[in-house]
């Protein structure tokens, strides 16, 4: 069964704050993906790199080494780690056993991504 995109579009254009965008958008996720845990982030929130940073979070936020994470910002459009790499190599870049595969995507509001 297809499950239309159109409550989730509505669930971001009416969000007030990040807040509510992320507890609108983490109850509607599930429904869309075959994903086992899914989560929300923003960018701008992440912690910042900086030299006593641990290697592997150096290296997830690394444009230059992380091949998703590049996508995501030059393009500024949704990505699977799949449609940039061959498969079974994003398990090689990403440590964490738990993640499997990979995918990220902008939020446009109000002229912002």
């Amino acid at each position: 069964m297809e499950i239309p995109l159109q409550p989730l579009f509505q669930a971001i254009a009416t969000a007030q704050d990040e807040a509510e965008l992320r507890g609108a958008m983490m109850a509607k996720l599930g429904e869309y993906f075959a994903a086992t845990r899914w989560g929300l982030s923003f960018l701008d929130q992440l912690p910042t790199v900086d030299e006593n940073s641990p290697l592997m979070l150096k290296l997830a936020l690394s444009l230059d080494y992380n091949p998703v994470l590049r996508y995501l910002v030059q393009r500024h459009s949704t990505v699977h780690e799949e449609m940039i790499l061959p498969h079974g190599v994003w398990q090689s870049i990403c440590p964490r056993a738990d993640h499997g595969h990979v995918m990220a995507g902008p939020i446009v509001n109000q002229g912002q991504l």
